[in-house]
């Protein structure tokens, strides 16, 4: 399924003759997965629902600023990106990572990270300022990120890294967060 150029509205998908709650149209993978779950002959689980959100190419997010490459998977930064893994939830210059996985002979895109946590999304974090990837994970780098381990105490520009382990899927998941040592 695609939707383009909508500007609203909501649209059911068919199953089998079960018919989804209505979903939204700027709707991600993810959503309209949890959509297709819902429904009593598909069931948790059951489906699997891949794409690209929307708000992933726009002018000036410095797309390939950061750019990391090991066994099959690149991550790529776009340090001044605004929206967030769902394509949504605007927060200029907050950044984000992109993660693809080779798929044959193609490089497939697979996970949009986001800085996480109380606070995570800042303006002007920059997040995804410089990268590195090892065969246990990754850690990602917001140079303007300004809140402290909680969230809380801001400290303009002070800076964090984001650590995030690899799973089985080649996904990453968030671990945890750096900041700098008080003196």
């Amino acid at each position: 399924i695609t939707v383009s150029r909508a500007t609203g509205g909501t649209y059911p998908l068919d199953f089998d003759g079960q018919v989804t709650d209505p979903i939204p149209y700027n709707a991600v993978a993810e959503e309209i997965q949890f959509y297709l779950e819902a429904l009593p002959n598909i069931g948790a689980g059951n489906v699997l629902v891949t794409g690209v959100s929307s708000n992933n190419r726009n002018a000036d997010d410095f797309f390939g600023y950061a750019v990391a490459v090991r066994d099959g998977i690149i991550l790529v930064s776009s340090t001044r990106h605004d929206f967030d893994e769902t394509g949504r939830n605007e927060v200029i210059d907050a950044g984000a990572v992109f993660v693809y996985n080779l798929a044959g002979s193609q490089w497939e895109q697979v996970q949009k990270l986001t800085t996480p946590g109380i606070n995570g999304r800042v303006e002007n974090d920059y997040f995804g300022r410089a990268l590195a990837i090892d065969e246990y994970g990754i850690v990602v780098a917001g140079n303007g990120h300004p809140y402290d381990l909680d969230g809380e105490n801001y400290l303009i520009r002070s800076g964090a890294v984001f650590s995030f382990i690899r799973d089985t899927d080649n996904r990453f998941d968030f671990v945890e967060k750096i900041i700098p040592p008080l003196i």
